[in-house]
């Protein structure tokens, strides 16, 4: 059996929370404000995401960003994929497991 070369269409994780906020928000400029990016750097990349997946995920409207069909399947995916992932960050990178308690050390005389 061979082997499927996944790294075809493989989508960065950034790029996905990327598209998330923005349809989270409704609006490529507040959501490039809340992930620290500038709206043409996060336009870019949000370009770069649909050309990569082949699909145009957003309508382009007067009032902002409309998931299309595919971007609302996708919505679905990337919210319970960065989920797992703050999960993640939660449970295995940022963990701090310390002994805490009183110490008693009983001495005896030599």
């Amino acid at each position: 059996m061979s082997e499927i070369d996944l790294s075809i269409r493989a989508i960065d994780l950034s790029k996905l929370r990327l598209f998330y906020e923005i349809a989270k928000e409704g609006n490529m400029t507040r959501a490039s404000q809340k992930l620290n990016l500038t709206q043409p750097a996060a336009s870019k990349a949000l370009l770069t995401l649909e050309d990569r997946i082949q699909t145009q995920l957003f309508d382009r409207v007067p009032s902002g960003m409309r998931l299309t069909p595919q971007g609302e399947r996708l919505y679905l995916y990337a919210k319970e994929v960065l989920e797992k992932h703050e999960i993640f960050q939660r449970d295995f990178l940022e963990r701090t497991e310390e002994i805490s308690g009183d110490l008693i050390l009983l001495l005896t005389p030599m």
